[in-house]
């Protein structure tokens, strides 16, 4: 049980008392409990001795048991010493089980004097005759590269996995590229000549799905010779651009492109062979996949961006999917959009746009924010949706609706008036901090087709005090100086009492911004009508 501990001094009595390959089952038990206090967090090396002797247990899982207790507690180095004549016995053991996780084992004690025993164990085990061996030692030698990566680099233990990579297993193949990778690190990483190049393509078909999409981030490393050459990998790798794993479908194409960096035409012809099985796997029930296949998509969109948006319906949300597959696909549906479909994905944005989920919401308003700005000649549409989303109770992205609407040019579309007239309404009703600011933005904006703006800002100037939003306060104010400018007989009470308060405030910006504007007004009122207009 994760989190739960045993008392040690409890476990000390009982472990010290039981004897090597007697009572078995008691010792399996007494070992279990020991590593789930050991995961607890509890320093437990007064148990280090009675431990360690059961090392030399005949009973396997005993054995494995214990090597579990030496990786997580064989920081000592005085304890440690007691492990260590027994696994290096075990490393030689007929039985290859043994032979592995005690190679795992010793690799996994972080002290350099191991090294001496731990290296030669490696390289042998490089060269055993089991898999499970040869896989243990693969992953031994980025355990010991951890301990100390000159030593592992000086004793041959570099071409002993370029070796490997020549292995008939699949598994000791890949973990090799890995280990080398990382081993090479500063290096570059793992080198693929043209040797390796070609032996990897051809023994392909003895890899996982898994496994292929992480040789072509490998194979991406070998730069072909000659087009002719080019040409042969295109043709080795062109099935795999209709694989239905999602990691080994996108990991293809990057492959490709690289190939064929720089021709345009061939880059498009690869992505159209691969589209339909994008397509086809974007209607899979594995949200994870979706979201990686997704984000590939988002980085072709620049390029190809015409080949998928006449598949914009693949994109909509479903409603039981994650909030971060809706919030990804709502944001490609941005792109996607063009001026043939743009009513339907305003649509469809309009009914995310009520999701009970705020988030959803409120990227649903961004995307019609960002596709109207994209397509100024249906910007009459945008705002239609989005004052109507004013008119419903209970939700929360208003502020988001009036920021939207607030960069948006709403004077390029007709029905002007019954927006204002929407958002007098919304004035009245409000009372959100967060709101305030762009509904005042839109009103010192627009206000002059709107009878009742001058007093919408008078009944926020009437509320303004000490304690108000400075950015509240700001937003008042110049909007207050660009309503005068166009309506001034109306707006000139309204103007001085916003002037006098703000005047009176203690916060620099707001009290610097006041006293300009009065000063402007006063010595030259054509000036600052020339500023706000």
């Amino acid at each position: 049980m994760l989190g739960y501990s045993y008392d040690t001094d409890e476990l000390l009595q009982v472990i010290t008392k039981l004897e090597v390959d007697k009572d078995i089952l008691t010792t399996r038990k007494t070992l279990r409990r020991i590593l789930v206090t050991s995961n607890g967090g509890k320093n437990l090396e007064q148990l280090f001795p009675a431990v360690i002797k059961h090392l030399s247990s005949s009973d396997l899982l005993t054995k494995k048991l214990v090597c579990w207790f030496i990786r997580d507690n064989g920081q000592s180095q005085e304890f440690i010493l007691l492990a260590i004549n027994t696994l290096v016995k075990d490393c030689s053991d007929p039985n290859p089980l043994i032979r592995g996780f005690s190679l795992k084992t010793l690799t996994s004690i972080p002290h350099g004097f191991v090294l001496d025993h731990s290296l030669p164990l490696v390289r042998k085990g490089l060269d055993d005759s089991s898999v499970y061996v040869r896989r243990a030692a693969v992953l031994s030698c980025v355990s010991l590269y951890g301990v100390s990566s000159e030593l592992l680099l000086e004793n041959g233990v570099v071409d002993k996995l370029y070796n490997a990579i020549r292995d008939s297993d699949s598994v000791v193949v890949v973990n090799s590229l890995l280990a080398l990778d990382e081993i090479l690190g500063t290096e570059g990483g793992v080198v693929i000549n043209h040797n390796i190049a070609v032996y990897l393509l051809n023994k392909l078909q003895m890899f996982t799905d898994y496994q292929l999409s992480l040789l072509m981030t490998f194979l991406a490393k070998y730069v072909p010779s000659n087009n002719q050459e080019t040409l042969d990998l295109m043709n080795v790798i062109d099935p795999y651009l209709k694989s239905g794993s999602v990691l080994l479908l996108v990991q293809t194409l990057k492959y490709f492109h690289k190939l064929v960096d720089g021709n345009f035409d061939l880059k498009k012809l690869a992505t159209m062979r691969a589209k339909d099985q994008f397509l086809h796997l974007l209607t899979a029930d594995n949200p994870e996949m979706t979201l990686v296949l997704l984000e590939f998509i988002e980085t072709l969109l620049p390029e190809f961006l015409e080949l998928f948006q006449t598949h914009h319906r693949l994109f909509y949300c479903r409603y039981n999917e994650p909030l971060y597959l809706k919030t990804k696909k709502i944001l490609l549906l941005s792109s996607l959009t063009t001026d043939a479909n743009f009513s339907e994905v305003v649509e469809e944005l309009g009914m995310y746009c009520l999701d009970t989920v705020l988030n959803i919401a409120k990227c649903a308003v961004n995307a019609m924010r960002s596709i109207s700005s994209k397509f100024p000649q249906h910007t009459s549409q945008v705002v239609d949706m989005l004052v109507n989303l004013l008119d419903v109770q209970g939700i929360g992205i208003v502020p988001d609706v009036l920021n939207a609407l607030q960069s948006l040019d709403l004077k390029v579309i007709s029905n002007l008036p019954d927006v204002l007239l929407h958002l007098e309404k919304c004035a009245v009703a409000i009372d959100s901090d967060e709101a305030k600011p762009a509904l005042l933005w839109l009103l010192g904006e627009y206000g002059d087709a709107l009878d009742s703006s001058p007093y919408l800002l008078e009944g926020y100037a009437d509320e303004l005090n000490a304690h108000s939003d400075p950015l509240l306060c700001e937003s008042l104010l110049t909007s207050a100086v660009k309503l005068f400018v166009k309506r001034p007989a109306e707006c000139q009470e309204m103007l001085g009492k916003v002037l006098e308060k703000c005047s009176n405030f203690d916060d620099a910006d707001i009290l610097y911004r006041a006293t300009f504007y009065f000063r402007l007004l006063e010595s030259s009122p054509n000036c600052i009508r020339t500023f706000f207009l």
